[in-house]
This record gives C-alpha cells, structure tokens and sequence, in this order.
C-alpha cells in the first residue's frame, strides 16, 4: 500500500484522523506524523510553509519502504526512520541543510544512500544499517560524528573527504567488512572507539595533521595485530 498524504496549513491539527492509521499534529510550524506499520510507501505532500517533519515521525514502520520527501522540507529530525527495517528508498529534495541523529538507524535493508551536498554532519546517521555496502560523503561534511556508520557490517570501503576535520567517538565501530582506511590530511582528532572492534581492518593510514587520539580507537581490531 503507498499513500500519499497532504499535511493543511492550519496551526494545530490535534489527533485529527487523516485516514486509517495514520495522525498528523502540527505545532510550532512543525509536522509531527505517526504511520502505519503496514505501510509500505509514503509520498508525503505539504505547502510551502512545512520545512520540518518531527523526530521519531516514523520510528519502527518495519513494513515502510520506500519514502518520498516534499520539496519544502529543508532538515530531517533525530531517529525519523529509526528501526525501519525494509526501508529500500528514500527521495530527498535538494535543499536539505541537516540531518538529525540517527535518522536511519536500524533501517537493515538500505544498502546504499547519496547524502545531501549541503550537510556538514554525519552523526549515528547510519548506526546498525548492516545491509549499507556503498556510501557517498559529499565534500560538504567537515565532521563524521558519534556512531555514524557504527555497526555496518556490509561496509566494505569508505572513501572520507578532504574536507573532514574530525572522526567522532564510535563512529566506524564494528565495521567488520572494512579492511583498509585511508585517513585524509585535512583530519585532526580522532574520538574514542572510532574503529573499535573492526575485525576485519588490515591496515589504515593516519596522518601527521591528527593532533588527539583518544582511548580504545583500535581495540578489538584484531587484524591490525
């Protein structure tokens, strides 16, 4: 089942039925939504005054796969997807600014994504997608955060731009299928459990610019041994 779903331009729409399953609230000039769990497509429509779709909006829809963003969207809230476990597609529009923390997290079945050019960020965006095999970082993003890839198995390689500046704590933790990291010279610190337990990496290459390496960076990276 798709639906697609037009949020009014009213100033509060409280537990208002819209259809069977789901409700909109919207407060604040923000849109709040909560979906079915049998829904598996999502085209959401809204005016040119909804910039924002609230935190947690479709948290654990394990049935939704494939979702379609309105064009006046401009940032995605923390854990939006979070636990949407057969989520394959997603459609963004172009002038996103920001992502929230772990907007996919849990989403299992995305195996690949191409991250806005206009987000600085990456905090545990992808946390636990073991299904991600390939990852674009536009050269936009100056800071790959906590947990942003912690716990994608299926990632097999990542290139990191130029333009990064620091690796946050547990940001690549358990990435077993990595075997090999190379660090660009534009980084300076490195947080704590950045590679922890990377199984599989065989090698990386840390250059003079870091400046801090917290602890446990490399524990359990039995490999590098």
């Amino acid at each position: 089942m798709v639906m697609q779903i037009f949020v009014p331009h009213q100033e509060h729409i409280e537990s208002k039925t819209v259809c069977p399953a789901i409700f909109f609230y919207r407060a604040m000039g923000s849109v709040v939504s909560a979906a079915s769990k049998s829904t598996h497509g999502i085209v959401l429509a809204a005016d040119q005054q909804d910039r924002h779709i609230g935190g947690y909006a479709f948290s654990d829809c394990r049935s939704l796969k494939r979702f379609t963003f309105p064009d006046t969207v401009t940032d995605i809230s923390d854990s939006l997807f979070s636990g949407c476990s057969s989520l394959t597609s997603i459609i963004l529009p172009e002038n996103i600014t920001s992502m929230g923390y772990g907007v996919f997290s849990g989403c299992r079945s995305l195996t690949s994504f191409e991250l806005p050019e206009e987000i600085t960020e990456i905090n545990g965006l992808f946390s636990y997608c073991t299904g991600l095999t390939s990852i674009d970082i536009p050269e936009s993003v100056t800071t790959i955060g906590s947990s942003a890839f912690a716990g994608c198995t299926g990632l097999t390689s990542i290139d990191i731009p130029e333009s990064v500046t620091s690796i946050g704590s547990c940001a690549f933790q358990s990435c077993t299928g990595l075997t090999s990291i190379d660090i660009p010279e534009s980084v300076t610190s490195i947080g704590s459990c950045a590679f922890q337990f990377c199984t599989g990496l065989k090698s990386i290459v840390i250059p003079e610019s870091v400046t801090s390496i917290d602890g446990s960076v490399f524990y359990g990276c039995t490999a590098l041994c």
